[in-house]
């Protein structure tokens, strides 16, 4: 019913990416792949596919370019960008093209697979009755989520389904006595402010940094504590894909050095802020308060 074309240079990760979903399960009966501009645009033109899954370097050329020079054709294809840079540049060019995501190398399976259903249902007027989901997101024996893997273990793990044309796992890989192979450990996040936090930014400091009185401290901060009015709205940002992946790009850019004052501040803080409203900050915050405007109206807060 659907036609797919995937545009990589590698040919393993081209491999790779006709594994990585079921796409036949998803309605997808003709899926092509191409690693040049010229074999892209020819194939594009003529089997026009529904969606198209372009690497953003091909060679010497680079995926939005030609993603451009399709839309000048006016075909009916959706896009989807995927690159190993987490660069700021490239995710701008992607959304002045119109592409429907930008995802980072290696493809994070879950993410693929809600992007695909999300083309499906919205722009296809398709359904995903019938469709049997998979956790795409955890690894089927060990149970590891693959987010938690570095990019070179999800990249090993493509490139080697790829070879095999199996479900390779991270058992299959493993060492002679059965330890999986060691990975980096997860990313540190930052500060979430609890009303714990508030209670140490208030009680440490000055000549004594752990009062003798802090339980009491924490027991009478707590009493005056007031619930805030917006408790149990969590905003859905799931139609700004590429705005959250702008600023989750810049965010990792600039937060780790700024963290650790390994910069100075006073230079690189207005970099930050005015990259972050380039990324569509500002955007985001006005979803969020209208949708917050629209939670706070039903639940009269």
């Amino acid at each position: 019913m659907y036609k797919l074309l995937i545009v990589d240079d590698e040919p393993q990760i081209l491999e790779g990416m006709k594994r990585t979903l079921d796409w036949a399960e998803y309605g997808f009966h003709q899926v092509e792949t191409s690693e040049t501009k010229q074999d892209a645009i020819a194939k594009s033109v003529e089997f026009m596919p529904d969606i198209a899954i372009f690497d953003v370097c091909i060679g010497t050329d680079l995926g939005y370019e030609i993603i451009h020079k399709l839309n000048e054709l006016r075909l009916p294809t959706k896009y989807i960008i995927m690159s190993g840079y987490s660069e700021f540049e490239y995710a701008q060019a992607a959304i002045r093209c119109g592409v429907k995501d930008y995802l980072l190398k290696p493809v994070d399976r879950s993410k693929l697979q809600k992007v695909i259903e999300k083309i499906i249902v919205e722009d296809l007027n398709g359904t995903l009755d019938g469709i049997h989901r998979k956790d795409m997101n955890t690894d089927p024996i060990l149970g590891i989520p693959y987010e938690e893997l570095s990019k070179l273990t999800n990249r090993i793990l493509l490139m080697v389904k790829a070879e095999y044309a199996q479900n390779i796992t991270l058992k299959s890989v493993a060492e002679p006595d059965g330890h999986p192979i060691p990975d980096a450990p997860p990313s540190y996040t930052g500060v979430t402010y609890t009303q714990g936090n508030w209670f140490i930014l208030k009680t440490r400091g000055g000549e004594s940094p752990e009062p003798l009185n802090k339980w009491e401290e924490f027991r009478a901060s707590n009493e005056r504590a007031v619930k805030s009015s917006t408790f149990g709205f969590t905003p859905d940002l799931s139609m700004m894909p590429i705005q959250m992946q702008n600023i989750k790009m810049v965010w990792q850019k600039y937060y780790p050095s700024l963290m650790t004052g390994s910069v100075d501040v006073d230079t690189e803080l207005p970099k930050f802020n005015e990259e972050l409203k380039q990324a569509g900050l500002d955007e985001v915050r006005a979803e969020v308060q209208k949708q917050l405007d629209a939670w706070r109206a039903s639940n009269k807060r």
